[in-house]
């Protein structure tokens, strides 16, 4: 009861996010409705009627039970929902989502997790196939809440780049390049300045490092990527930088409790 609290209709409605006008109207409704008066306008401010006092006793003791009706309605929602499903890419599910799922089910450990590793995150969502997905800030539409930026770095055979931990992207011009199916490159890099370019469309970054490590090429990849890097292969500092932004994203008008809280606990995680 703002209005009650700064006796002011235009204090009221600035932390409203109303114009004062409207929020006017809305009391003059409330009034109408009710058929009783519960303000009184004077030139010192708004005074609330003693039957408004009586009365905003009674819409606080609604406002108390609604807010208990719909915590008893999400605790009945994490009992019917017994399956969290979360899509997201390979790199996630093996660098990332162990973490957070060892936190998650010290909150909910009754509830099973469902991993779906998929590159088409948003109809993921769209189809009811997850829950809840994991990924980068492109690849879903709305409602997405960004948790950390995920570096690019330059992959490179172990007998290049000698007593370095930078790789500057006009040095790696002078190398076939192993171009993985990462579209955040495209914008990055000028293809043409590579000696070669081998194509890779596998989703699976494993292949491109494999092939580095044979003395293929070099190539660029997220961070996340490289983490089951093999003997043979140096991950360097990228210069100029690029990264990606990892994120979650999902219906909050219809996910259940199982699914905020997931993703309270990856947000809780990261900042």
């Amino acid at each position: 009861m703002l209005i009650v609290k700064y006796k002011n209709f235009s204090r009221a409605a600035e932390q409203l996010n109303y114009t004062p006008s409207a929020l006017s109207h809305i009391a003059d409704s409330l009034e109408a409705e009710l058929g009783v008066k519960l303000f009184n306008r004077t030139r010192k401010g708004v005074e609330i009627t003693p039957e408004g006092e009586l009365l905003c006793k009674k819409f606080l003791s609604l406002k108390k039970a609604e807010t208990d009706l719909f915590e008893t309605a999400n605790k009945l929602s994490a009992q019917n929902q017994k399956t969290l499903k979360i899509g997201t890419y390979s790199s996630i599910a093996l660098q990332v989502l162990p973490k957070l799922i060892k936190e998650f089910k010290q909150i909910m450990p009754n509830v099973k997790i469902e991993i779906l590793v998929d590159d088409y995150l948003q109809e993921c969502l769209d189809e009811k196939r997850a829950d809840i997905v994991f990924g980068v800030k492109e690849a879903v539409k709305e409602n997405f809440v960004a948790l950390f930026e995920d570096e690019f770095v330059a992959a490179v055979p172990q007998n290049t780049f000698l007593n370095k931990d930078t790789a500057f992207l006009k040095d790696l011009y002078k190398y076939p390049f192993i171009c993985p199916a990462e579209p955040f490159l495209d914008s990055y890099l000028n293809y043409n300045n590579f000696s070669e370019v081998i194509p890779l469309n596998s989703v699976e970054n494993d292949s491109a490092l494999y092939m580095v490590r044979e003395n293929l090429g070099v190539t660029i990849l997220p961070r996340l990527s490289t983490g089951n890097c093999p003997a043979g292969v140096k991950i360097l500092k990228l210069e100029p930088s690029l990264s990606r932004t990892i994120g979650i994203a999902y219906n909050k008008k219809t996910a259940l409790a199982p699914c905020k809280e997931f993703a309270n606990t990856a947000i809780k995680f990261y900042k």
